[in-house]
């Protein structure tokens, strides 16, 4: 069973914009384990956000607002910026 992060993220109320293909999760997981399956965020911001998220596997990445433009989906996954 899969989960969809835009739906649970309206559900919450939370504001956000999202770049990348829209895709189901299985998990969540720490930005170091994660897989394509996987939801993780990252507080980080500036260079070692950059660098944390261009490293991670995982499908989605829920990360600051302050990191639009800085970080770009790679391959299948999504970011999701919250406002």
């Amino acid at each position: 069973m899969g989960y969809n992060c835009k739906s649970i993220l309206d559900k919450l109320g939370i504001s956000y914009i999202s770049e990348g293909p829209e895709r189901q999760v299985k998990a969540i997981s720490s930005i170091n384990e994660a897989r394509e399956s996987d939801l993780t965020m990252c507080y980080y911001e500036k260079e070692k956000g950059v660098s944390m998220i261009s490293q991670s596997n995982a499908g989605i990445i829920l990360c600051a607002k302050s990191m639009q433009g800085r970080v770009h989906p790679k391959d299948a996954r999504a970011a999701f910026f919250l406002g």
